[in-house]
């Protein structure tokens, strides 16, 4: 569409900034099959058979079918408590499996300060 100019040749509207086109946003235009099909190494007129497009959905299938037991397997309830035991289990003992003596001692100064409170409190 062309806007005449009195008195001057016609020239092109002028968009508002809300409409004018943002610097390289011809990147996310959507692409046809062909330009895909040519970006993926396929030769442009390439045409694929029912056949081929249904042994590509069945792959594609197989392979979501797969993530996704892979997922339900690595989520359950009994999978994630025991990850956590494993790491609980890392975090207090050394690895030939013996407590780490740090923690033996703050087990046991805490029950040192958790008699001697309730001694005080009861001589009171």
């Amino acid at each position: 569409m062309t806007s005449i100019n009195r008195g001057g040749p016609a020239t092109e509207p002028v968009l508002p900034s809300s409409r004018r086109p943002v610097p390289g946003s011809e990147q996310y235009r959507p692409q046809t099959a062909a330009e895909v099909a040519a970006r993926n190494g396929a030769p442009r007129d390439a045409t694929r058979s029912a056949a081929d497009i249904e042994a590509d959905l069945r792959k594609t299938t197989e392979r979501l079918s797969a993530s996704i037991d892979e997922l339900v397997f690595r989520l359950s309830p009994g999978q994630v408590a025991s990850r956590g035991l494993g790491r609980m289990r890392a975090l207090v003992s050394t690895p030939d499996g013996r407590p780490r003596p740090e923690l033996v001692g703050a087990a046991v100064g805490a029950l040192v300060g958790a008699v001697v409170l309730v001694w005080r409190s009861r001589r009171r």
